[in-house]
């Protein structure tokens, strides 16, 4: 055997450093948590923070200072609440079998941690989604109700209904924030056959092109169309198949521009605090792995685990717009 795999022998649920930023890495394209939520770095595992309000942002308040009077005081109406971050990881093994068998030492381990990732990412994307498709997240006006559905060409209103979630979200510094556009590949579907959609984006323009016409038109910074899919059976059942995102949803919201880390003092709808620890980097997530000599043939097999510590809240209710039933 390889002196590679008599050095890795002695591991004993040791952090590698190796897996670790290699799953910092990590992308899928298919999921949006990250950008719907975005991570807050914290220090605590139960983290308070505030709910704010629009209209603390948007009510002018005499500046002007007569001679002996005093300056003006700014008020604000900020509700205190708790965040707790919840342990969550997963864990593989890799037999040395197939390590020797490998060309790379490390490709087999990091194929299951991209696994385990993929897995964790999942579990998030189902959670962030459940957040924004609960009509009782949002603040009231913040959830437009079509008159049809869009795949109705007769009644329905796709354009209207966009138009008015648009103009319920509210107003923001330049620079700071960015609007969002998430539906799911069948809502992306129902509006663009409809008639009124060919109005604004001709057919004959298809592909990115429509896209960006689309977001042009109603003033969208970013636009995604999640195709991201869940099995709802218990484990060992035939598959249930259902998308993470519900299909009859579409979700405009404020997210920060992440040119820099956000605070929970940042105008977007929600976050997710996330413990810097044990990692340095601020990601909070670690991969460790160690040898189970008893398993398996041979010199056993490698377990691998990754770990992280986070939850999903909304911070600012009315930062989001969900036209629900389309």
């Amino acid at each position: 055997m390889p002196d590679v795999y008599k050095r890795a022998a002695p591991l004993n649920s040791q952090v590698s450093e190796a897996l670790t930023d290699f799953a910092l890495g990590y992308e899928n394209g298919a999921y949006f948590a990250d950008v719907l939520c975005p991570r807050i770095a914290t220090d605590k595992y139960i983290q308070e923070y505030q709910l704010r309000q629009r209209k603390d942002l948007i009510t002018p308040v005499a500046d002007l200072i007569d001679a002996e009077a005093e300056v003006s005081r700014v008020d604000y109406e900020l509700t205190t609440q708790l965040a707790t971050c919840l342990d969550r990881g997963l864990k593989s093994y890799v037999t040395t079998k197939e390590e020797v068998q490998s060309d790379d030492p490390m490709t087999p381990r990091r194929r299951k941690t991209a696994d385990l990732m993929n897995r964790m990412m999942l579990n998030h994307e189902i959670r962030v989604a459940d957040l924004y498709n609960t009509v009782g997240s949002y603040a009231a006006g913040n959830v437009v109700t079509p008159a049809a559905a869009w795949s109705d060409a007769a009644s329905g209103e796709p354009l209207v209904d966009l138009k008015a979630a648009r103009r319920a979200l509210p107003p923001a510094q330049t620079g700071l924030s960015k609007i969002v556009c998430l539906m799911t590949e069948l809502a992306w579907d129902e509006l663009t056959l409809h008639p009124d959609f060919a109005g604004i984006v001709p057919r004959d323009q298809g592909g990115f092109g429509r896209m960006e016409q689309f977001m042009n038109w109603f003033r969208i910074d970013e636009f995604y169309v999640t195709e991201a899919e869940k099995n709802t059976a218990n484990r060992g059942l035939s598959p249930t198949i259902a998308p993470v995102w519900d299909d009859d949803k579409v979700i405009l919201a404020r997210v920060p521009t992440g040119e820099t880390p956000p605070t929970p003092d940042a105008m977007m709808f929600g976050g997710t605090f996330t413990t810097r620890q044990p990692a340095a980097d601020g990601e909070g997530l670690v991969v460790t792995e160690w040898l189970e000599p008893g398993r398996g043939s041979g010199e056993g097999v490698y377990g691998i685990k990754v770990t992280r510590a986070e939850v999903p809240v909304i911070l600012q209710n009315d930062m989001a717009v969900l036209i629900n039933g389309v």
